[in-house]
């Protein structure tokens, strides 16, 4: 990521049931992610805030993004070109 221009100045906080009533937008990276999140509510409002990353990447074959976790870097690069082009489908998507 620092490679590619990426600043990483934030830190991650665990997802929970009341992070819904703060979030318009929960993106799932993985089927596992998607499912895990929609569990914690049984709130039809809450799951209407769930999509899957990749969902608005037209171009996408797969709905998930890969764990890079543990492989060399050309992996790392695919996985981080796969958010890129959901997050810039996601930017049209919410002009």
């Amino acid at each position: 990521w620092q490679s590619a221009g990426y600043s990483h100045d934030h830190s991650a906080r665990q997802f929970n049931a009341e992070s819904f009533a703060s979030l318009d937008l929960i993106l799932a990276m993985d089927k596992s992610n998607y499912a895990n999140i929609l569990a914690l509510s049984s709130d039809p409002q809450d799951h209407q805030k769930v999509a899957m990353l990749r969902a608005f990447d037209p171009a996408a074959t797969s709905d998930e993004v890969p764990d890079p976790w543990g492989n060399e870097a050309p992996a790392y690069r695919s996985v981080l070109e796969m958010v890129e082009s959901a997050v810039t489908g996601l930017l049209k998507t919410l002009q």
